[in-house]
Protein backbone atom coordinates (compact mmCIF):
# COMPACT_ATOMS: atom_id res chain seq x y z
CA UNK A 1 0.00 0.00 0.00
CA UNK A 2 1.20 3.24 -0.97
CA UNK A 3 2.29 5.96 1.78
CA UNK A 4 -0.16 9.01 1.16
CA UNK A 5 2.55 11.17 3.10
CA UNK A 6 0.23 12.49 5.91
CA UNK A 7 1.63 9.74 8.46
CA UNK A 8 4.57 7.78 9.06
CA UNK A 9 5.74 5.07 7.29
CA UNK A 10 4.14 1.82 7.94
CA UNK A 11 1.19 -0.98 7.05
CA UNK A 12 -1.36 1.39 6.37
CA UNK A 13 -4.83 0.62 4.01
CA UNK A 14 -8.53 -1.09 4.28
CA UNK A 15 -8.74 -4.39 4.72
CA UNK A 16 -10.82 -7.20 4.86
CA UNK A 17 -10.80 -11.10 5.86
CA UNK A 18 -9.13 -13.42 3.53
CA UNK A 19 -12.41 -15.95 4.05
CA UNK A 20 -15.20 -13.38 2.59
CA UNK A 21 -12.77 -12.00 -0.11
CA UNK A 22 -14.37 -10.58 -3.40
CA UNK A 23 -18.31 -11.31 -1.44
CA UNK A 24 -19.00 -7.72 -0.87
CA UNK A 25 -22.73 -7.44 0.55
CA UNK A 26 -22.04 -8.19 4.36
CA UNK A 27 -18.06 -7.79 4.41
CA UNK A 28 -17.12 -5.90 7.53
CA UNK A 29 -14.34 -3.37 6.26
CA UNK A 30 -11.43 -2.14 8.57
CA UNK A 31 -8.87 0.79 8.62
CA UNK A 32 -5.22 -0.97 9.45
CA UNK A 33 -2.74 0.98 10.63
CA UNK A 34 0.67 -0.48 11.94
CA UNK A 35 1.55 2.33 14.67
CA UNK A 36 3.64 0.30 16.91
CA UNK A 37 6.43 -1.77 14.93
CA UNK A 38 4.61 -5.40 14.72
CA UNK A 39 1.34 -4.31 16.17
CA UNK A 40 -1.42 -3.81 13.75
CA UNK A 41 -4.29 -1.67 15.12
CA UNK A 42 -8.03 -2.10 13.49
CA UNK A 43 -10.89 -0.19 13.05
CA UNK A 44 -13.90 -1.12 11.46
CA UNK A 45 -15.38 1.19 8.96
CA UNK A 46 -18.95 2.72 9.27
CA UNK A 47 -21.66 2.85 6.51
CA UNK A 48 -19.41 6.39 5.43
CA UNK A 49 -16.07 4.25 5.20
CA UNK A 50 -14.31 6.37 8.00
CA UNK A 51 -13.12 4.15 10.69
CA UNK A 52 -15.07 4.36 13.70
CA UNK A 53 -15.58 2.86 17.15
CA UNK A 54 -13.84 0.53 19.12
CA UNK A 55 -9.81 -0.25 18.36
CA UNK A 56 -8.90 -3.89 18.18
CA UNK A 57 -4.73 -5.23 18.06
CA UNK A 58 -3.26 -8.13 16.28
CA UNK A 59 0.40 -9.17 15.62
CA UNK A 60 1.56 -8.33 12.58
CA UNK A 61 1.78 -12.11 11.44
CA UNK A 62 -1.72 -13.05 12.59
CA UNK A 63 -3.12 -9.73 10.39
CA UNK A 64 -1.18 -10.49 7.51
CA UNK A 65 -1.98 -14.32 7.84
CA UNK A 66 -6.29 -13.20 8.00
CA UNK A 67 -6.64 -10.29 6.10
CA UNK A 68 -6.45 -8.65 1.95
CA UNK A 69 -6.00 -5.15 1.20
CA UNK A 70 -8.97 -3.36 -0.34
CA UNK A 71 -7.06 -0.71 -2.02
CA UNK A 72 -9.64 0.37 -4.00
CA UNK A 73 -11.62 1.11 -1.37
CA UNK A 74 -9.23 2.99 0.91
CA UNK A 75 -8.27 5.00 -2.18
CA UNK A 76 -11.47 6.15 -3.08
CA UNK A 77 -13.71 6.14 -0.10
CA UNK A 78 -11.74 5.81 3.26
CA UNK A 79 -9.29 8.05 2.53
CA UNK A 80 -11.14 10.94 1.16
CA UNK A 81 -13.74 10.22 3.83
CA UNK A 82 -10.75 10.73 6.56
CA UNK A 83 -9.59 13.72 5.46
CA UNK A 84 -12.74 15.66 4.93
CA UNK A 85 -13.58 14.38 8.29
CA UNK A 86 -10.29 16.05 9.47
CA UNK A 87 -10.97 19.40 7.30
CA UNK A 88 -14.71 19.66 9.36
CA UNK A 89 -13.36 19.23 12.94
CA UNK A 90 -10.32 21.28 12.61
CA UNK A 91 -13.09 24.02 10.70
CA UNK A 92 -15.04 23.37 13.62
CA UNK A 93 -12.30 24.33 16.59
CA UNK A 94 -11.06 27.38 14.20
CA UNK A 95 -14.62 29.02 14.70
CA UNK A 96 -14.97 27.78 18.33
CA UNK A 97 -12.09 29.23 19.23
CA UNK A 98 -12.50 32.58 17.28
CA UNK A 99 -16.02 33.26 18.81
CA UNK A 100 -18.04 31.91 16.00
CA UNK A 101 -20.17 29.33 17.99
CA UNK A 102 -23.01 29.37 15.52
CA UNK A 103 -20.63 27.73 12.61
CA UNK A 104 -19.10 25.80 15.28
CA UNK A 105 -22.16 23.71 16.13
CA UNK A 106 -22.49 23.38 12.53
CA UNK A 107 -19.18 22.02 11.11
CA UNK A 108 -19.77 19.70 14.62
CA UNK A 109 -23.10 18.42 13.70
CA UNK A 110 -22.49 17.58 10.04
CA UNK A 111 -18.95 15.81 11.15
CA UNK A 112 -20.82 13.69 14.35
CA UNK A 113 -22.70 12.75 10.90
CA UNK A 114 -20.21 10.95 9.42
CA UNK A 115 -18.72 9.44 12.83
CA UNK A 116 -21.13 9.45 15.58
CA UNK A 117 -18.18 8.09 18.33
CA UNK A 118 -15.34 10.65 17.26
CA UNK A 119 -14.36 11.63 20.36
CA UNK A 120 -12.84 15.20 19.23
CA UNK A 121 -16.31 15.89 17.69
CA UNK A 122 -17.98 14.84 20.51
CA UNK A 123 -16.03 16.83 23.03
CA UNK A 124 -15.70 20.21 20.63
CA UNK A 125 -19.50 19.63 19.92
CA UNK A 126 -20.36 19.73 23.26
CA UNK A 127 -17.90 22.13 24.48
CA UNK A 128 -19.49 24.83 21.73
CA UNK A 129 -22.87 23.67 23.42
CA UNK A 130 -21.45 24.54 27.26
CA UNK A 131 -19.82 28.11 25.57
CA UNK A 132 -23.43 28.90 24.56
CA UNK A 133 -25.35 27.42 27.32
CA UNK A 134 -27.68 25.05 25.87
CA UNK A 135 -27.42 22.50 28.67
CA UNK A 136 -29.86 19.94 27.36
CA UNK A 137 -27.90 19.33 24.24
CA UNK A 138 -24.69 19.46 26.31
CA UNK A 139 -26.22 16.70 28.90
CA UNK A 140 -27.38 14.15 25.33
CA UNK A 141 -23.17 14.69 24.58
CA UNK A 142 -22.25 14.09 28.05
CA UNK A 143 -24.05 10.56 27.69
CA UNK A 144 -21.96 9.72 24.39
CA UNK A 145 -18.63 10.43 25.57
CA UNK A 146 -19.00 8.97 29.11
CA UNK A 147 -19.45 5.38 26.98
CA UNK A 148 -16.76 6.09 25.30
CA UNK A 149 -13.47 4.57 27.64
CA UNK A 150 -11.28 6.39 24.71
CA UNK A 151 -12.61 9.86 25.74
CA UNK A 152 -10.21 9.54 28.74
CA UNK A 153 -7.24 8.63 27.40
CA UNK A 154 -4.41 10.33 28.15
CA UNK A 155 -4.06 11.74 24.36
CA UNK A 156 -7.40 13.17 25.13
CA UNK A 157 -6.15 15.08 28.28
CA UNK A 158 -6.08 18.37 27.21
CA UNK A 159 -9.60 18.13 25.69
CA UNK A 160 -11.02 16.14 28.54
CA UNK A 161 -9.70 18.43 31.25
CA UNK A 162 -11.72 21.34 29.27
CA UNK A 163 -14.76 20.02 29.10
CA UNK A 164 -14.76 18.91 32.67
CA UNK A 165 -14.24 22.29 33.60
CA UNK A 166 -17.07 23.51 31.18
CA UNK A 167 -18.96 21.48 32.47
CA UNK A 168 -18.91 22.44 36.35
CA UNK A 169 -19.03 26.66 35.28
CA UNK A 170 -22.29 25.54 33.35
CA UNK A 171 -23.19 23.96 36.94
CA UNK A 172 -23.53 20.98 35.60
CA UNK A 173 -21.86 19.63 38.94
CA UNK A 174 -23.56 15.92 39.05
CA UNK A 175 -22.62 15.74 35.43
CA UNK A 176 -19.16 16.49 36.40
CA UNK A 177 -18.97 14.54 39.56
CA UNK A 178 -19.89 11.58 37.27
CA UNK A 179 -17.50 12.83 34.53
CA UNK A 180 -14.44 12.63 36.74
CA UNK A 181 -15.46 9.64 38.45
CA UNK A 182 -15.04 7.52 35.55
CA UNK A 183 -11.37 9.42 34.83
CA UNK A 184 -10.68 8.45 38.27
CA UNK A 185 -11.36 4.72 37.21
CA UNK A 186 -8.65 5.07 34.62
CA UNK A 187 -6.01 7.16 36.62
CA UNK A 188 -6.34 6.66 39.97
CA UNK A 189 -3.53 8.53 40.55
CA UNK A 190 -3.84 11.57 38.84
CA UNK A 191 -3.49 14.83 41.23
CA UNK A 192 -5.34 17.21 39.25
CA UNK A 193 -8.46 15.07 38.45
CA UNK A 194 -8.58 14.52 42.43
CA UNK A 195 -8.29 18.64 42.13
CA UNK A 196 -11.18 19.11 39.81
CA UNK A 197 -13.06 16.64 41.77
CA UNK A 198 -12.64 19.21 44.85
CA UNK A 199 -13.73 22.38 43.00
CA UNK A 200 -16.44 20.98 41.55
CA UNK A 201 -17.58 19.87 44.99
CA UNK A 202 -16.64 23.27 46.77
CA UNK A 203 -19.19 25.05 44.45
CA UNK A 204 -21.73 22.59 44.82
CA UNK A 205 -21.39 23.20 48.46
CA UNK A 206 -19.85 19.63 49.53
CA UNK A 207 -16.71 21.39 51.72
CA UNK A 208 -15.91 18.69 53.64
CA UNK A 209 -16.26 16.16 51.10
CA UNK A 210 -13.88 19.09 48.21
CA UNK A 211 -11.28 18.95 51.51
CA UNK A 212 -11.24 14.98 51.04
CA UNK A 213 -9.91 14.83 47.40
CA UNK A 214 -7.73 17.80 47.92
CA UNK A 215 -5.83 16.17 50.51
CA UNK A 216 -6.01 12.36 48.49
CA UNK A 217 -4.55 15.01 45.73
CA UNK A 218 -1.57 15.96 48.17
CA UNK A 219 -1.25 12.86 49.16
CA UNK A 220 -0.24 12.53 45.11
CA UNK A 221 1.97 14.82 44.71
CA UNK A 222 3.36 16.79 47.86
CA UNK A 223 4.24 19.83 45.96
CA UNK A 224 1.21 20.24 43.92
CA UNK A 225 1.06 24.31 45.40
CA UNK A 226 -2.25 24.79 43.62
CA UNK A 227 -3.89 22.57 45.83
CA UNK A 228 -2.39 23.61 48.88
CA UNK A 229 -3.61 27.10 48.09
CA UNK A 230 -6.83 25.77 47.54
CA UNK A 231 -7.47 23.33 50.56
CA UNK A 232 -6.20 26.73 52.96
CA UNK A 233 -8.95 28.33 50.97
CA UNK A 234 -11.35 26.14 51.71
CA UNK A 235 -10.75 25.01 55.34
CA UNK A 236 -10.76 29.25 56.38
CA UNK A 237 -13.93 28.98 54.30
CA UNK A 238 -15.17 25.85 56.68
CA UNK A 239 -13.69 27.81 59.51
CA UNK A 240 -16.04 30.82 59.04
CA UNK A 241 -19.79 28.93 58.87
Amino acid sequence: MPNTGDVPDGLKGVYSLKETEGADAGQILYYAREKVQGVISMQALNNNFVPSGRVTTLSLDEFTDSYVPRSEVYRKRTLPAMRALRRAVSKGERHRKEGDLYSAEYEFEMALKVDAVNIRVLFGLGRTYLDQGKTDQAHEIFNKIMVQDSAFDIKHMHLFNEFGIKLRKNRMYDQALKYYAKALKMSKNDEHIMYNVARTLYEKGSLDKAVIFLKKALDINPGFKEGWDFLALVEKKIQSE
